[in-house]
């Protein structure tokens, strides 16, 4: 049990301080399993960096093992993320993120411009051993997210599939 301490306050000249008799339960509170998945998980914000293998990344095998970064663009009620997948090198359907630097290497950033939604078996992505989450450090500003979303949703050649991925994104709920 824990000790008795009396929340009573005994007047001691010009400052006050607690009697020391009544009980107080130091125990942390029990989190029941049964509640609400999203007070049992962490929220990922947009523009969160998350670090994955490109074999991980869509049901595309490319044959590649390389670790590369993808930025959270939108997540719905079960915490499953829509990412946009980052490159350090300039080509085609990519465009430079300017507010953002690799701080490791320095070089330039670019986005692609393809919304990711599953891995490679088809699963929703969330934070999990596939792909893991950055530091918050490591973050994208919220207006480069918008000029990321801006792009995948209006100008890019790509716009037509992200909306369908969108829109099936949206749908899981």
């Amino acid at each position: 049990m824990g000790k008795r301490i009396d929340l009573s306050v005994e007047k001691v000249g010009k400052k006050t301080k607690p009697k020391r008799n009544s009980t107080i339960n130091h125990k942390r509170p029990v989190i029941n399993s049964n509640s609400s998945p999203l007070n049992r998980m962490s929220y990922i914000p947009w523009g969160r960096t998350l670090t994955t293998n490109d074999n991980y990344l869509g049901k595309q095998k490319t044959g590649s093992s390389k670790t590369r970064p993808v930025v959270v663009v939108d997540n719905n009620r079960k915490n499953e993320l829509a990412v946009v997948p980052l490159s350090s090198k300039n080509g085609k359907n990519r465009t430079e993120l300017k507010g953002y630097q690799n701080t490791k290497t320095k070089q330039k950033t670019y986005y692609k411009h393809y919304l990711e939604i599953e891995d490679d078996k088809g699963l929703p992505i969330k934070v999990n051993n596939k792909f893991r989450e950055n530091h918050k450090n490591m973050d994208i500003s919220h207006k480069d997210v918008e000029l990321i979303r801006d792009t995948l949703f209006k100008k890019s050649k790509t716009k037509q599939f992200n909306i369908k991925q969108l829109d099936k994104f949206k749908k899981r709920k």
